[in-house]
């Protein structure tokens, strides 16, 4: 047994199976909510119902939960609650094809088409980048999805962050295999959705992948005509008029990971963040830091893709775009760090095979797996989830998620950096030797 199966492989697999005991049930309880608890997912499914009877789609949600659930929200709803649907019209489409089911059953269908989308998206990577995962690591990596926070938070809230993950190694995938109207298309869909990923338009359009380009505002534009015709220009009113200016207000959430919520905590919160006493209360130096922020990424983001020579400088100048996506983003939920299976993936298999770089990806994979509810009950105790928090907290505390996906980016950055040099040594020695021969 020793001899085929090395020790390490066997703990790794116990392990696996203990963790999956003892989570698994409880992840398997969360893909179906009951019916007393409205998840994310029922501001989509019941916009969808509003849709299908002909009633305001950004109807408020105390509204909505009374005629479809039978019972009614608090007269006072604390400060961080939804009142209406936060996503964009083209968002609501992917689920109106629940509508027809009752809440808790559509949720739960929803939930597993994630997770076939999650599944996808896995292959997807896994063979685009030539990753052989052998059989006796399937365990652990189930394992490790049961207690992945981003995953657990993603299936309680019915969320469309995988949908998005697969559109998105779409567009990666088939812009590697010079399919550039399929990458379009599928870069269209997923801004259409969640308006963040168009900062791949930038990516494409650096590198003069006009057709990408094209494909993808023209696929953004149909999809939008097709909520117009469907809902009405009245419901894109409502949503810039009354739902943006409602999404603003969560800048500074506790559970807002982007550099424009750190700016937000520190300089401008408001209540529906939390209870954050600012370090300096001026909306100015938060748009200040917010513009900065902007200007570092872009340039990052610039940089590397347009030194980009080699397929593999390519991928890690995507997934850089990918992570500074996130990381301006007015809100980017902990949910929303699922988005970052490819550029870790990319990173990965683009490391040394040891030493301290090694351990910092897992330090940074290991940051993004943990619930912050732990770490603000361990650094913050009793504070969570309405305390009053104080700026070296929100410096610390709040913001350590927030240091992490930075931290990734400048990963990203150096791995890229280290790419473009060595393709130009390459490229010096294959002269010289040309030289050489020539002479």
């Amino acid at each position: 047994m020793r001899r085929w199966w090395p020790r390490s492989r066997l703990w790794g697999v116990v392990l696996a199976g203990l963790l999956l005991l003892w989570q698994g049930p409880g992840f398997v309880r969360s893909l179906r909510p009951p019916r007393t608890v409205t998840v994310d997912f029922f501001q989509d499914w019941a916009s969808s119902r509003n849709l299908l009877q002909g009633l305001p789609i950004y109807e408020h949600l105390a509204q909505t939960v009374e005629r479809y659930l039978g019972w009614s929200l608090p007269a006072n709803l604390p400060p961080g609650s939804w009142r209406v649907n936060a996503h964009p019209p083209p968002g609501i489409l992917p689920f109106v094809w629940l509508a027809w089911l009752d809440y808790p059953d559509a949720c739960l269908v929803w939930n597993l088409f994630s997770l076939a989308a999650l599944a996808a998206s896995l292959v997807l990577v896994a063979k685009q980048l030539h990753i052989r995962i052998a059989s006796w690591a399937i365990l652990p990596v189930l394992a490790c999805m049961v207690v992945c926070s981003p995953l657990r938070h993603q299936l309680f809230q019915g969320q469309i962050n995988l949908v998005l993950l697969l559109l998105l190694c779409i567009t990666w995938a088939t812009a590697r295999q010079a399919q550039p109207c399929a990458a379009g298309l599928a870069l269209g869909a997923a801004t259409a959705m969640k308006l963040f990923p168009g900062l791949l338009f930038v990516y494409f359009a650096l590198r003069r992948q006009w057709t990408v380009v094209a494909a993808g505002l023209t696929a953004l534009l149909a999809i939008n005509i097709l909520a117009v015709c469907l809902m009405g220009l009245q419901t894109y009113y409502s949503y810039v008029a009354e739902v943006l200016p409602q999404v603003a207000q969560f800048r500074s959430h506790w559970c807002n990971v982007s550099l424009v919520g750190l700016w937000s905590k520190l300089f401008d919160p408001t209540p529906a963040g939390g209870l954050l006493v600012p370090l300096w209360r001026s909306a100015t130096l938060a748009q200040i830091g917010m513009v900065v922020s902007c200007a570092i990424i872009v340039c990052g983001v610039a940089w590397a893709t347009r030194g980009a020579q080699t397929r593999d400088a390519r991928d890690l100048a995507f997934g850089l775009t990918v992570i500074g996506m996130l990381l301006l983003s007015p809100v980017s939920w902990d949910h929303y760090l699922l988005m970052l299976l490819l550029p870790l993936a990319v990173i990965w298999v683009q490391l040394p095979p040891s030493g301290a770089v090694r351990w910092l990806w897992f330090a940074l994979v290991g940051a993004f797996f943990l619930p912050p509810e732990w770490v603000w009950k361990v650094i913050i105790p009793g504070k969570w989830p309405w305390g009053i928090v104080t700026p070296v907290e929100t410096l610390t505390a709040l913001s350590w998620q927030c240091y992490a996906l930075s931290g990734l980016f400048v990963l990203a950055l150096a791995g890229q950096t280290w790419a473009v040099s060595r393709d130009q040594i390459a490229e010096s020695m294959a002269k010289r030797d040309l030289f050489t021969r020539a002479q």
